[in-house]
């Protein structure tokens, strides 16, 4: 979740929490981009919504998720820091939705609308969560727990929370589902609409 490719364009899309940055370049490194720059401070999981040319970062260092255009202008902070850090954060853009964990103080995965907007606890109490996905056709998201050493999975609501891998891991981070073309959504916008 630390480089996230553009559905759309194929252009990829990278956090440097060496240099607190976001950037993007072509698939073969052309191109190459600074796109935010400022306001940043361990900058760890990024997600797109090329349909609405929009990118969400969680930023660990200052516990907040962010908000820009995919060019990187008109940023924003969208969600300021709550009872712990934000580590990792996946897109429901049907919905109109964002999911994120919380790895400090109160750790748990939180749900938001995209303005960032009515957030709210779906799951507390496991330690270390830090790597979020969804399968939003099969209405259900998955988080690795590092402090637990194991990957979870609930609905998106937060219930029926199961273990889905308990033994041989140690410490997981990252997450990403390989997902059937029909998670992908359906309303198409050309190419030649976007300017991003």
């Amino acid at each position: 979740q630390g480089v996230v490719v553009n559905e759309i364009t194929g252009q990829m899309y990278w956090v440097d929490f060496e240099t607190d940055m976001i950037l993007r370049a072509n698939p073969g490194g052309s191109h190459y981009q600074q796109l935010v720059t400022e306001g940043l401070d361990l900058p760890t999981s990024l997600a797109l919504d090329p349909w609405q040319r929009k990118m969400y970062w969680a930023d660990v260092g200052y516990g907040r998720i962010g908000r820009a255009n995919l060019d990187g202008s008109e940023a924003a902070i969208i969600v300021g820091e709550r009872d712990g850090r934000s580590g990792s954060i996946a897109l429901d853009p049907e919905q109109g939705k964002m999911y994120w964990t919380v790895g400090e103080y109160s750790p748990g995965i939180m749900r938001a609308n995209l303005d960032g907007s009515d957030a709210e606890t779906l799951v507390s109490g496991l330690p270390g969560p830090f790597g979020i996905t969804l399968d939003r056709t099969a209405g259900k998201m998955y988080w690795a727990s590092w402090g637990l050493q194991r990957i979870w999975r609930a609905n998106l609501d937060g219930s029926s929370i199961e273990t889905v891998i308990s033994s041989g891991i140690q410490s997981p981070s990252g997450l990403a589902l390989s997902l059937p073309p029909a998670d992908i959504r359906h309303n198409y916008i050309p190419l030649s609409q976007f300017s991003n």
